[in-house]
């Protein structure tokens, strides 16, 4: 086995040599199991090609229809889940609210939070997360809110601080992100979309929200 870094997530590549492709994949098959077993539910899959195509497919085998709202990752998310073959069985749309005005009149952020707590807050990211579901009539959604930089934002809070959030009829839950002083904005941008993204393949799976 062997543990490749990629930006934001881990690829481990286990290997086999075999007379065939069957013989090769049976002799990889205790190893799989055995670095799942370490790695416990941080593993999303085995031989797929991203996070977002996971959230896809277990979504379309279900019947069930996502939403986004974005604003630190500026469309992002939506990027990445369309850029997955099919996502259209299941993807709605989405909303990029980079600016208070869209966050209050489109999705029904409270005005209150946003001049009480904040636009990179729980309370903002929850919000969203529940007016995107609504507004488009989806089962999940999922947002993002963050500071992207250059510098901190007007309520004092770091470059890198982030919050991703998920609603369903069931109800919300939040992640707040501290993802380092000094980030790339890109590197930024990828990392907070890979939490909302893990939220809701969380909850697709029946895993806690956190460890």
């Amino acid at each position: 086995a062997a543990p490749y870094a990629k930006e934001g997530e881990c690829l481990v590549r286990i290997t086999a040599m075999g007379k065939d492709k069957e013989e090769a994949f049976a002799m990889t098959e205790p190893a799989v199991r055995e670095v799942r077993q370490v790695l416990g539910d941080v593993v999303y899959g085995v031989d797929v090609d991203s996070l977002e195509q996971v959230v896809v497919q277990e979504m379309t085998a279900r019947g069930l229809t996502l939403a986004t709202a974005e604003s630190c990752t500026g469309g992002l998310m939506g990027k990445r889940i369309t850029d997955v073959p099919g996502a259209s069985a299941c993807y709605l749309g989405g909303v990029v609210s980079y600016q208070n005005e869209v966050k209050e009149n489109l999705l029904g952020v409270r005005h209150e939070t946003l001049i009480t707590t904040g636009v990179v807050s729980e309370d903002t990211a929850c919000q969203m997360a529940e007016g995107v579901r609504k507004a488009l009539g989806a089962d999940i959604g999922i947002s993002t809110t963050g500071v992207a930089g250059p510098g901190k934002d007007e309520w004092d809070h770091e470059v890198g601080t982030a919050f991703v959030a998920i609603s369903t009829a069931e109800g919300a839950h939040v992640r707040a992100l501290n993802l380092g002083s000094r980030p790339v904005r890109a590197r930024l941008r990828t990392q907070t979309a890979h939490h909302a993204f893990d939220l809701a393949r969380r909850y697709l799976s029946g895993l806690p929200f956190e460890d």
